[in-house]
């Protein structure tokens, strides 16, 4: 199950917890927040609304992207559509080489 390990992905590339406290109580949490934001990122390449913005510009775009294409396998409705572990550290596997 991939599912967790997507949440840890989103948790690194948003800087947000998964939930809230200070949102109200309808608030999705940070999985239902980002996956509009990740399928747009997907299709456009724009990822600014949905990365940490503590991270100024101190990162590498194509590691980031990977990371959100992982987060976003990670977190699809269909479990049986989702990514095992091993395929997800595979593609994780050589960022920052």
């Amino acid at each position: 199950m991939s599912f967790p390990f997507g949440v840890v992905l989103l948790e690194l590339i948003t800087g947000q917890k998964p939930i809230d406290a200070s949102q109200p109580i309808e608030a999705d949490g940070l999985v239902e927040w980002a996956r509009p934001l990740l399928l747009h990122a997907l299709d456009t390449g724009e990822f600014q609304d949905l990365r940490d913005p503590r991270l100024d510009n101190n990162y590498d775009e194509s590691e980031m992207f990977r990371m959100i294409a992982a987060a976003a396998a990670c977190i699809r409705r269909s479990a049986s559509k989702r990514p095992q572990m091993g395929q997800v550290v595979r593609a994780l596997d050589n960022l920052g080489e």
